[in-house]
């Protein structure tokens, strides 16, 4: 298959506590099998940031993107997702992060759609400029117009990171 992207936008403030983001363009995928039908989309990416406080911030994003696979089951999927995160600084070295999701997925070359909402809370400690651990606990439910790919995930983060 062969796939084109065209995108343009653009970043701005309308005041120092929001931002914003927005980009927009269109999508195609052209596929060699004739069993896929060629695909043309409507492409989207938006973030918008507030600083509500010193110490807290607020970000939403939304986003419509193709998603190519390599496999004989699927050439992909158009995926459009919708998402929030507050942020708050406890302390000058603690952060705590709760963030949502919402997701809508059409698949290629077939009538799957799938539908997933998720829940992230964590807690980031920068223990000095070098290193970072995180705790995070996190829930992802996704219910499929095919019954195999229902899924409900709850997972337990524990992290390290050194940086430069």
């Amino acid at each position: 298959s062969n796939g084109y992207e065209v995108m343009g936008g653009l970043a701005f403030e309308t005041n120092p506590l929001l931002r914003w983001r927005l980009l927009g363009g269109v999508g195609l995928r052209e596929f060699d099998d004739s069993n896929n039908d060629d695909v043309l989309t409507t492409l989207l990416e938006g973030q918008v940031q507030w600083l509500p406080t010193q110490r807290m911030t607020v970000t939403g994003n939304v986003k419509r993107e193709i998603i190519d696979t390599v496999s004989a089951e699927d050439g992909g999927r158009v995926e459009t997702v919708v998402r929030g995160r507050v942020d708050y600084d406890i302390y000058n070295n603690t952060v705590l992060s709760f963030s949502a999701e919402y997701g809508q997925a059409d698949f290629f070359g077939t009538d799957r759609e799938d539908e997933t909402i998720g829940a992230k809370i964590s807690l980031d400690y920068y223990l000095n400029k070098n290193w970072l651990f995180t705790f995070a606990y996190e829930h992802e439910f996704r219910d499929s117009t095919q019954d195999l790919f229902d899924t409900t995930r709850n997972r337990y983060l524990i992290g390290a990171k050194m940086q430069f």
